[in-house]
């Protein structure tokens, strides 16, 4: 029968007796330290708990589980600048311009187009009348930021682009900026969440929506009323199409919707 003080070192083939008294074990031929009990590396962090504790800890503190934690966060919660790719956890509840700390490009987190100021866009002559903008695509949360949740989830359900309502009611845990007697500081959100928002506030719901809307390059303009269609028109230089006589205003707006699909692009 195998005498149940023997012990192989985790390091080395060389087996041992050891004392039973004792904790941790030391080799006596390579000098490799190990848990008595659980066999394990020993570190310091084990004196004084069990191995139940230690395993605990070092899963907590695995480098390699919270790098994969932090890709978790950051895909979640995150934002890449698209000039130099430097990756930022974004709070929510400021505005949609957005300024990197590295290379200091200016970018909408909506579409991640650039901000520049009057002249130096150069897109369109009307430019360098405009102060600091952006021209971002009508997919942008930009000007989504108004729909409802289910006009949303409808068309994503139609694109078949999976989205998620479930989440517990309660409060939204979203990182916001706040303003204080201080300035501006990072908090939660704390507004009530809703029965199918996947755990947000109305208002951070749709944002999750439209961010599944233009990552997936869908079209909006069946979500847009009439007047939204015109400014289509109007922000692409195109010659907006008259309301033909007899013609009913949905009948009107479906016929603009269909240009803008086939003759005005997302982008």
């Amino acid at each position: 029968m195998k005498d149940p003080n023997f012990k192989w070192c985790y390091k080395c083939p060389f087996g041992f007796l050891a004392d039973p008294k004792n904790k941790k074990l030391v080799c006596p031929d390579c000098r490799a330290m190990s848990c008595a009990k659980c066999l394990v590396p020993w570190e310091a962090q084990h004196e004084g708990i069990s191995c139940q504790d230690f395993a605990r800890w070092k899963e907590e503190n695995d480098p390699d589980r919270q790098a994969a934690g932090l890709e978790e966060h950051l895909a979640q919660h995150g934002i890449s600048c698209p000039a130099c790719n430097f990756r930022y956890t974004l709070t929510k509840g400021g505005c949609m311009h957005f300024t990197c700390t590295q290379c200091k490009f200016e970018f909408c987190i909506g579409c991640k187009k650039p901000f520049k100021l009057g002249t130096r866009c150069g897109k369109d002559p009307g430019c360098a009348k405009m102060g600091l903008h952006a021209h971002h695509p009508r997919n942008c949360l930009f000007y989504l930021r108004d729909k409802e949740p289910e006009d949303l989830r409808k068309l994503l359900k139609k694109s078949k682009v999976v989205y998620d309502t479930e989440g517990e009611v309660g409060e939204c845990r979203v990182q916001v900026q706040k303003e204080s007697d201080e300035g501006m500081v990072d908090g939660i959100c704390g507004e009530a969440t809703e029965k199918g928002h996947a755990g947000y506030c109305r208002i951070h719901y749709v944002e999750y929506l439209c961010d599944l809307i233009i990552e997936n390059k869908l079209e909006v303009v069946s979500l847009m009323e009439l007047g939204e269609v015109k400014a289509v028109f109007t922000r692409a230089g195109k010659f907006i199409p008259k309301q033909r006589p007899g013609e009913y205003e949905f009948q009107y707006l479906r016929r603009l919707c269909q240009v803008v699909e086939q003759e005005i692009p997302l982008d």
